[in-house]
């Protein structure tokens, strides 16, 4: 290849093996935070590792230069003098998370390094491409035994697809390493794929967020095979420099000097502590570290589940799939009687309608006046063959009383919904479940949803959180009570959307349909796309469309 290496260059190449962190000093010419470099110690010295971080830590940085030091430091010659050679695998559960996020960090090391210079100069010989790194063949050695493994010496990276599995077989190498990113939301199969690949001196490196309470990732953490390692925002070295600053010990110039770009600080952790449904500020004397409950500045915090995530790092509780606590519910009935024997003094309400499909014989109504909920109503039909006209016209009698009329129109519905426009009443609304919830989210502004089912139905909950000073009052309706108390749901694997359950499920258990539910959620969605829905026409959100 035209370099000649001396005994320095080989006692410098050893030393890069034996510790990478200088390696990512001396030739990748990053600098890895005090988290980093314990990681990466960990994934050189370790089969399987796991690192479950809060938001914005770093650990892709980190997966990009374990993948580049695995690649380059640890291929060799066997006893035999043949070219044992590495395979690097960075997987994900979608192709942006793994063309956007892990090849990007890879060519950003790759441009800033010494790397392109070392290549020039012959002591490696490689081209970046698409979907990974290729190293070519020295010239002359095409024949030569030694080199027959040649070919098995790249990077790739490539989609964790449930769908197509296969993908996983026929990688065999001595020295392979398999990064995933988002690993919590790998599914089973593609696991199993991998454990197939993880022969000879293999490494796994999970890179998760503590999104899922179940799953290898969420396994990892407490599994003895896998030195695993959960980094809260705390152990951020932005934000012990940002406290730092704080506290007058450096200036911002130094500040700026020492900060690592694109982790997150002190500023963004003070913001989050102190924005409303985050956190709950608590005595010290309340303190119960088994709610993970922490001190900041001097006060003392009980975190809610997106603090959890995103702050501390913690994994939610399997009770969190349950939609909406008991407590609350019954929390805002009592709001509701305290503020019915006071009076209510009514504006224009919003009405959700629940429409009777076949095999039931009553249609739900639930008006909403902003935080008030009056008692349902069950309209019965005198004839089924005449439901539609029935109902249209029972909608008809006091539509004026209300700013919108949201009628479910999946199925028996839309026969309604078509009654009331014939006889034109303006103000209703068609509601589906299936309608996109692009660009909502939640009062957080964290959370994305999988369809308007989800939104309405985490928009009631944030209505009846105490965390946002809940004001919410639904009337002492049992049926309303046991159909909100047990709703769950869960969140997309692949894109991190919030999910309702499927709504036969939740029917199963209930013994029967969650109309009161139903039509309550749907005095949730916001008009303005309900509106675009029926126009069939491209939306863009207009401010407070969402309240």
């Amino acid at each position: 290849m035209g370099l000649k290496i001396t005994d320095s260059d080989r006692k410098l190449m050893q030393s890069w093996k034996d510790d990478w962190v200088r390696f990512a000093y001396d030739v990748m010419q990053v600098r890895p935070s005090e988290w980093q470099q314990e990681g990466l110690h960990m994934i050189q010295h370790n089969k399987r590792t796991s690192f479950c971080s809060a938001t914005s830590m770093g650990k892709d940085w980190l997966g990009s230069l374990a993948s580049w030091c695995f690649l380059l430091l640890t291929p060799d010659f066997d006893a035999n003098g043949i070219l044992q050679t590495a395979l690097v695998i960075n997987t994900g559960p979608s192709a942006a998370q793994v063309n956007t996020i892990m090849l990007g960090e890879l060519k950003s090391k790759f441009y800033g390094s010494a790397l392109p210079k070392l290549v020039k100069a012959g002591l490696w010989d490689f081209k970046l491409t698409q979907k990974g790194v290729h190293f070519n063949i020295p010239s002359g050695m095409e024949e030569n035994p030694k080199f027959g493994n040649y070919a098995k010496w790249s990077l790739e990276a490539f989609k964790g697809d449930e769908y197509n599995t296969e993908r996983w077989t026929g990688y065999h190498n001595e020295n392979i390493m398999v990064v995933a990113t988002e690993a919590s939301g790998l599914p089973p199969l593609i696991y199993e794929g991998i454990e197939g690949c993880l022969q000879n001196n293999s490494r796994l490196v999970l890179l998760h967020n503590p999104n899922f309470s179940q799953g290898e990732a969420y396994e990892s953490m407490k599994d003895p095979q896998y030195k695993s390692k959960r980094i809260p925002a705390f152990e951020s070295d932005n934000f012990k420099l940002g406290k730092q600053m704080y506290d007058g010990i450096i200036t911002p110039d130094e500040y700026q000097k020492l900060r690592y770009p694109g982790q997150l600080d002190y500023s963004w952790v003070k913001d989050r502590v102190n924005k409303k449904g985050w956190t709950i500020k608590i005595n010290e004397s309340e303190k119960d570290l088994s709610k993970h409950d922490f001190e900041f500045e001097g006060k003392w915090y009980r975190p809610s589940r997106v603090c959890k995530i995103k702050i501390l790092a913690v994994h939610p509780e399997s009770s969190d799939e349950n939609l909406i606590p008991l407590s609350w519910i019954e929390a805002a009935q009592d709001r509701w009687l305290e503020a019915t024997e006071k009076g209510i003094e009514h504006s224009k309400g919003i009405r959700g309608v629940d429409v009777s499909g076949q095999g039931r014989d009553s249609t739900v109504f639930i008006d909403r006046y902003g935080d008030y909920v009056a008692h349902p109503r069950v309209i019965i039909p005198l004839k089924p063959e005449t439901a539609h006209m029935e109902t249209s016209a029972h909608i008809n009698k006091d539509a004026k009383l209300f700013e919108a009329i949201n009628i479910d129109t999946i199925g028996e519905g839309s026969g309604v919904f078509s009654g009331c426009k014939e006889a034109g009443i303006d103000n209703v609304y068609s509601f589906k479940n299936s309608y996109g919830a692009k660009g909502l989210t939640d009062i957080t502004g964290t959370m994305k949803f999988k369809n308007m089912r989800a939104y309405v139905h985490w928009a009631l909950r944030d209505a009846l959180n105490p965390q946002f000073d809940a004001k919410l009052m639904l009337p002492p309706s049992d049926e309303l009570k046991a159909q909100l108390a047990e709703i769950k749901y869960m969140y997309d694997r692949k894109t991190g959307e919030l999910i309702i359950e499927p709504k036969d499920e939740l029917s199963s258990r209930l013994g029967g349909s969650p109309d009161e539910s139903d039509a309550l959620t749907q005095t949730f969605a916001p008009k303005e796309r309900l509106i675009a829905a029926i126009q069939k026409k491209s939306y863009r959100p207009s401010p407070g469309a969402f309240g």
